[in-house]
């Protein structure tokens, strides 16, 4: 049997958790209220521009982000019943995208705002119950879910608005 000629691949040992135990205990444990205040701040910034008329392709991106966060936590269980309220905030996004793209007026309606809004506000209150970790595979699963193509539609009329 003859041996290889290749060398074999160097040992590199994997980055241990110096606290493995805390790191599992922070996964386990609900989002404290100031942490979901930090984590909604954002997106209520992002959705009072929008409101005003003056949001800018980060806002839009934050609020469509949110959204879709939310989605996945519905999808994992979180809120599952919320579903059709993401949805429907998703889509009156996408109709104001949709208007500002093709150069019309980007101003929101008073249903599109309710909408939209009603979907933040369930977004805030799966914040509320999901732990770190659920939270975690959400971000975890939207970047798979983006790097997949899964949003491409949203993400072609943000890139028509920039320009």
């Amino acid at each position: 049997m003859a041996n290889s000629k290749k060398p074999r691949k160097a040992y590199r040992p994997r980055p241990v958790s110096v606290n493995a135990a805390e790191w599992a205990v922070a996964g386990a444990c609900c989002f404290t209220a100031s942490m979901v205040a930090d984590l909604i701040e954002p997106v209520r910034a992002a959705y009072d521009k929008l409101r005003q008329g003056q949001a800018t392709v980060d806002d839009w991106n934050t609020l469509v982000q949110a959204l879709n966060l939310g989605e996945a936590l519905a999808v994992a269980r979180i809120g599952a019943e919320l579903m059709p309220f993401l949805h429907a905030g998703m889509a009156a996004l996408q109709a104001v995208a949709e208007r500002r793209a093709a150069g019309r007026s980007s101003v929101c309606t008073g249903a599109e705002l309710t909408t939209i809004y009603d979907a933040m506000s369930w977004y805030r209150s799966q914040l509320r119950i999901c732990t770190q970790a659920e939270y975690s595979r959400a971000i975890k699963s939207v970047k798979n879910w983006h790097m997949g193509g899964g949003s491409r539609r949203v993400a072609e009329l943000i890139e028509k608005m920039a320009a």
